[in-house]
Parts: structure tokens; C-alpha cells; sequence
């Protein structure tokens, strides 16, 4: 597991919020996001658009490249005819 430490300054700046939090880098890029311990976990954040989008367009082109499984029985033939070859 990797461990950031965050400073007083920072810490001070997330208290108190409770919704999950961007985090970016200098250019604005968006690198990672964090649920605060404290929040309710009962009901998870929805996830934003953009990360929507991201998953739409990573399933796109999962099934363009023709490696896409969608239940655990279509892994389950695929593997099956695998090991027949």
C-alpha cells in the first residue's frame, strides 16, 4: 500500500467535507478521488459523469477489440474452448 501524508494545511482544507473529493495534479488532471472515512458508506457517491463517460468507453472498446465478456458463463466457455484447442 502506498502512504501519502497529507500537511495540517491540507488536512484543515478536506475536513468537514462529505463528499468524495478530486484530486488533480498541477495541469488540472484528474489522478485519483477518495471517499472520506467519515462519510455515510451505506450510500455510496454516484459516480460523476465523466467517470460514466470513461466506463461507457472503456466497454466500446473492449468490444471493439472483440475481448469482451459481459457473465461468468461467457468466461467460462471461452476458457473451456481454450483448453479443447
Amino acid at each position: 500500500m502506498i502512504r501519502i501524508v497529507l500537511s495540517d494545511e491540507q488536512i484543515e482544507a478536506i475536513s468537514g467535507i462529505e463528499e468524495p473529493i478530486d484530486f488533480v495534479d498541477s495541469q488540472g488532471r484528474k489522478v485519483g478521488r477518495m471517499a472520506p472515512s467519515h462519510s455515510d458508506t451505506t450510500h455510496p457517491f454516484k459516480p460523476s459523469q465523466e467517470d460514466l463517460a470513461q466506463v461507457k468507453q472503456r466497454i466500446a472498446e473492449s468490444k471493439a477489440s472483440g475481448c469482451s465478456f459481459t457473465t461468468w458463463n461467457e468466461i467460462k466457455s471461452r476458457l473451456q474452448s481454450q483448453e479443447g484447442a
